[in-house]
């Protein structure tokens, strides 16, 4: 649990800060706004780590987003060792919230193991409004949503089962190969 942010952070407007990690991972909504003397890193994800919809359908990211994530945030974290990282999204888009606590929980579910439960419950200050819930590519209304707490689970599930562990070599993280995923991905390859 966070009591205090170590650092003094004012958002930019109304936005949302929330510690995940204390002394380490925050989540934003909005643009942080750095005082004179404050030492903190920034992730932004908007633009980087998007699903491409047809309709209005909406995500989840891809495996390869959370993957890529993971080693943005590793690196940001062994680079700057004693600076607490922000993961940002947009202010007021529930959306690029939803994929920025997305990325974060996925994060802790694949490098400390931690259960989807425990990451649920560190994301229960948040109502419903916060993170749009993820919905399908049919034309009209959704029948169904996906919710974080069923993405969290599916990672965890594929990390005890080994089709996805923590860092790996060549593009492998367990059974699960990001450059082969990405070059089929796209377009150009099919986009299988």
């Amino acid at each position: 649990r966070c009591q205090v942010f170590p650092i003094t952070v004012s958002m930019k407007s109304d936005g949302i800060l929330h510690c995940v990690v204390e002394d380490k991972l925050y989540i934003a909504s909005g643009h942080l706004r750095k005082d004179k003397g404050n030492n903190f890193r920034e992730i932004y994800t908007s633009g980087i780590y998007e699903y491409e919809s047809v309709y209005d359908d909406f995500g989840p990211l891809n495996l390869s987003h959370i993957i890529r994530f993971c080693q943005r945030l590793d690196s940001e974290m062994s680079s700057f060792p004693d600076y607490p990282v922000v993961i940002c999204a947009e202010e007021d888009n529930s959306r690029e919230f939803a994929n920025a606590a997305l990325l974060l929980g996925s994060y802790l579910v694949i490098k400390f193991k931690t259960s989807a439960d425990k990451i649920r419950k560190c994301f229960s200050w948040a109502d419903d409004s916060i993170f749009e819930p993820y919905r399908d590519a049919s034309v009209g209304r959704p029948d169904f949503f996906l919710h974080l707490n069923d993405c969290w689970r599916a990672i965890e599930k594929a990390r005890l089962r080994g089709w996805i562990r923590y860092g790996g070599r060549s593009g492998t993280w367990g059974e699960y190969n990001v450059n082969e995923y990405e070059h089929y991905d796209n377009v150009a390859n099919g986009r299988l």
